[in-house]
């Protein structure tokens, strides 16, 4: 498991990715941000909480300042196993 507090004050871009083997969750401390997935566009912003399965394909472009919270999980047999 990872855990981190992340702050962009300026602008930045995480282009098109996917995470295989985790789960991400983010929790939005301040400032704001855009999250593309699925085709949709989603406007992120203070108290938001975002989770990203695995395989699911997101980018995230940043304007300006954006703080927030990010736990990756990895992904075990024992959340897809389905005996």
């Amino acid at each position: 498991m990872e855990c981190a507090t992340i702050l962009y004050d300026k602008e930045h871009y995480f282009p098109k990715h996917l995470h295989p083997d985790r789960y991400t969750f983010s929790y939005i401390l301040n400032g704001s941000a855009q999250l593309i997935c699925n085709n949709a566009m989603f406007i992120l912003k203070p108290g938001d909480l975002v989770i990203i399965p695995p395989f699911v394909a997101h980018q995230t472009p940043i304007d300006d300042f954006f703080h927030y919270k990010v736990i990756r999980v990895p992904q075990h047999q024992y959340f897809t196993n389905k005996e």
